[in-house]
Parts: C-alpha cells; sequence; structure tokens
C-alpha cells in the first residue's frame, strides 16, 4: 500500500473517530441538560421570566404535584416570588421534608420565619412542627401563644382541639393565658408517640444510640447471672422507641397553594 493510501486511509479513521465522538457528547449533553432539567412531566408555560409571580407559584404548584422538586425550585429561585408567603413557605416545606435538597430544619424554619413574618398560617403549622421535631418544647410553647394571637388560627384551632381538648380537656386559651411555661412544656411533651417494643435479652449491655433516626433510650430492668461454658453474663433489658413523628401531624405539615 502506497504512502498516500495510508494517510488517506488514517485521515478517514479520524474523521470517522471524530463524528462518533461530537455524536456521543451531543447525546450526552442532550441527555444531561433533560436530567437537569427535570421537566418531563411538567407543563411550563413559555418562559418563566415572562409570566407573572401568581402563574409562577401556579406552575411551580404543578411541579411538585408531579414530583419535579428541582423545577419547583428551580422556579421559587425567581426574584419576583421572593417576597410570596406561599412561596418561602413551601422552600421550608422542602427542606423540612428533604425535597430535592438534604433535609435541614434549621433553614426551613428560616424561610418559615418569612411566611410567618406575613401572617401566613401554614408557616406558622410548618414551624411548630419543626421545632416539635427538635423536641424543642419551650419554643414550641412560645410559638403557640404568638400563632393563637393571629385573627385567624383555624389549623392551630383544629389541632388543638383534637389533640389536646378532645384527650385532655385542656382549652387553648387556658393553655395560651393561663399555663405556666412549664405547664405548657408538659402538655406538649405529651404530644410526643411513645411505644414500647417490650423486652430484650442481650449479652452485653446497651447504650443509648440512633437507629434510622429514632432515639433509644435503654432501661435496666433486671438483671440475671448463671456459670455456663462461656461464663457470659445474661443482661435483660426493656427498651423505649420514641417516635419522630407528632401526634396528629398531617395538620402540620403544609405545601401550601395559591
Amino acid at each position: 500500500m502506497s504512502t498516500l493510501s495510508i494517510i488517506g486511509t488514517i485521515l478517514a479513521a479520524t474523521i470517522a473517530t471524530s463524528v462518533q465522538i461530537n455524536k456521543l457528547m451531543i447525546d450526552f449533553n442532550a441527555t444531561f441538560k433533560a436530567d437537569q432539567s427535570q421537566t418531563t412531566n411538567v407543563s411550563v408555560i413559555g418562559n418563566l421570566g415572562d409570566i407573572s409571580p401568581e402563574d409562577k407559584l401556579r406552575q411551580a404548584e404543578i411541579a411538585f404535584d408531579a414530583e419535579e422538586y428541582q423545577t419547583m425550585l428551580n422556579i421559587y429561585s425567581y426574584g419576583d416570588t421572593e417576597s410570596s408567603a406561599i412561596r418561602n413557605n413551601n422552600y421550608g416545606y422542602a427542606y423540612a421534608n428533604g425535597l430535592y435538597v438534604e433535609p435541614n430544619l434549621e433553614i426551613a424554619e428560616l424561610y418559615f420565619d418569612k411566611a410567618i413574618a406575613l401572617e401566613f398560617e401554614p408557616g406558622y403549622a410548618n414551624k411548630f412542627r419543626a421545632i416539635m421535631c427538635q423536641r424543642d418544647f419551650e419554643r414550641a410553647a412560645a410559638l403557640l401563644v404568638e400563632w393563637n394571637s393571629l385573627p385567624n388560627h383555624a389549623i392551630l384551632q383544629e389541632y388543638f382541639e383534637v389533640n389536646v381538648t378532645n384527650v385532655v380537656g385542656i382549652t387553648l386559651e387556658d393553655f395560651c393565658h393561663n399555663f405556666s411555661v412549664q405547664e405548657q412544656i408538659d402538655v406538649l411533651q405529651s404530644l410526643k408517640e411513645d411505644e414500647y417494643l417490650g423486652y430484650t435479652v442481650q449479652y452485653n449491655a446497651l447504650s443509648n444510640t440512633v437507629i434510622g433516626g429514632y432515639y433509644h433510650t435503654y432501661e435496666l430492668t433486671n438483671m440475671d447471672t448463671y456459670n455456663n461454658t462461656d461464663s457470659r453474663i445474661i443482661t435483660e433489658y426493656i427498651y423505649k422507641h420514641y417516635k419522630s413523628g407528632i401526634v396528629g401531624g398531617d395538620l402540620l405539615n403544609i405545601f401550601a397553594r395559591c
């Protein structure tokens, strides 16, 4: 084969390889953009920059319903939605529930505070739930008193009646105006669900630990020793499992809509 033929063959192969690489890059970029946009199931109206803040909020609701949380957060990132109580409540909701972002109750509370500054009741409900999940009962009690001062606090009234008044007879009025801080804390502590899971036998002492997000507290109930080939000590424990949920918590986890 002549030198010219060899060069021609190499050149043809190089061009073919270049075409293949370019095609792969085009395919990759298309796939990457599709993955990034996450809008395959969401009908977004044209250029979001050209629509009103109210329409952006509605598009964010469509994204939420389609579980396209990245799209939802992208819509909320537009500057003309930042003063919306709905937008700030729902931004906090995303952080509280880990929707496309790492769960972070502290960041969630910052957004709920922006909604609360506008006396938006779902913001109070969501912040109360976030505080209760952190077991900060004194701060939760103070928020309830503030929440109760709103002209409209229907969510709080319903939650309190179902989970407190109808159970132990304490009214929201008594809680907010007649109870000491410690009495308020005692009421809120009772809203955390406790579940006893029975006895377990272990060879070694157990310590407090966190498993799957739940706090496990082990209490020694009795101990018995006997001699066997291993000379091991059998210790019997009963443990109390604190759930992370709050009684009636569905009323306190609100994605707000227009």
